[in-house]
């Protein structure tokens, strides 16, 4: 059994393992719809992310081979999300596992949902400039700000827009299904090889660039 603090006492559960197969679709809308009327009537604001934010806006539905359902919340409303794991309980909706400050999973009939913890980068040459959703690095430029989208039936807050981050995280074909698809990032390499080449941009070639022609400035 694992344990938690909630409201001052201790929650225990019972952790288990994640499922690898493809979720069952109508489970997982009723799960998602569920989750949304609870945060919303909690005060809790939330973004739909990774495959779920790919299958809403490409295909308007969940994409049937994912896995499980990923939402974002940021750091500053995690003790309210904490909060609520009882009210969750009583809609069977059930924690199995949590990382604090990263990710809080719930497992619902066949299905669970991901509700990962956004922060910024602690490294203080980052800190504005790129944010931490789970251990995934994302340009903030690119998770600032949110606009809604009809989904479900329902309003659902993005990031705004999500086009621009979905090319980020899947490629400039993003909008073509592939078969087979693992709907998130596929290795943590890619995310550090985007990470360097901005870092290397931002922090190195644009400063550099700016101080040389100051140098030509005063030089002349």
């Amino acid at each position: 059994m694992k344990d938690i603090i909630v409201n001052g006492e201790a929650y225990f559960y019972e952790e288990q393992m994640c499922t690898s197969s493809p979720m069952n679709i109508n489970d997982a809308n009723e799960l998602l719809l569920l989750v949304h009327k609870l945060f919303n009537e909690n005060n809790l604001n939330f973004m739909l992310i990774f495959g779920t934010l790919l299958g809403a806006v490409r295909d308007s539905k969940l994409i049937n081979t994912d896995t499980d359902i990923d939402i974002v919340v940021d750091i500053e409303q995690e003790k309210l999300l904490i909060s609520l794991i009882p009210i969750l309980e009583i809609n069977s909706i059930k924690l199995f596992r949590h990382t604090s400050g990263y990710l809080y999973s719930f497992r619902y009939k066949s299905c669970y949902i991901d509700v990962c913890i956004m922060s910024k980068m602690g490294f203080f040459l980052c800190r504005n400039r790129y944010i931490r959703i789970f251990h995934y690095i994302t340009p903030s430029h690119l998770l600032i700000g949110e606009e809604k989208i009809c989904f479900l039936g329902q309003s659902f807050s993005v990031p705004k827009n999500p086009i621009n981050l979905l090319k980020f995280w899947y490629g400039d074909t993003w909008n073509i299904p592939v078969s087979g698809e693992k709907f998130y990032y596929e290795i943590k390499i890619a995310c550090l090889f985007h990470y360097l080449k901005d870092f290397w941009f931002y922090h190195i070639t644009l400063p550099f660039s700016k101080s040389w022609r100051l140098f030509n400035i005063f030089k002349s």
